[in-house]
């Protein structure tokens, strides 16, 4: 399994951005969301760049909302995959799954 630090920051370069697993890779452990935060990232970059003047200007604002929303998703992610292969992972599978 691989996955991106959390949080996964990046140093800005003018004209590039990251978005989906590029920005955000994840296990699958947390209900899927790495491809619902693709998906997201996608409409956020169309918008900032239907809202900005440049596109620097676009990719600087896309990326402010990009990095914090992904981070409760990763956090969960790795959370899921410790659990997944932690000595008692059947019992806090239950734990959550009981929990929901």
């Amino acid at each position: 399994m691989f996955a991106l630090p959390v949080p996964h920051t990046w140093e800005p370069t003018p004209g590039v951005t990251l978005l989906g697993d590029a920005a955000h890779l994840m296990s699958p452990f947390f209900s899927g969301m790495g491809a619902n935060l693709a998906m997201r990232d996608g409409a956020d970059l169309a918008q900032a760049l239907t809202e900005h003047a440049t596109a620097d200007d676009a990719v600087t604002a896309y990326e402010k909302i990009l990095i914090p929303r992904s981070v409760e998703a990763a956090e969960g992610a790795a959370e899921g995959v410790d659990g997944a292969f932690a000595p008692d992972s059947a019992e806090q599978t239950l734990a959550h799954m009981t929990a929901h």
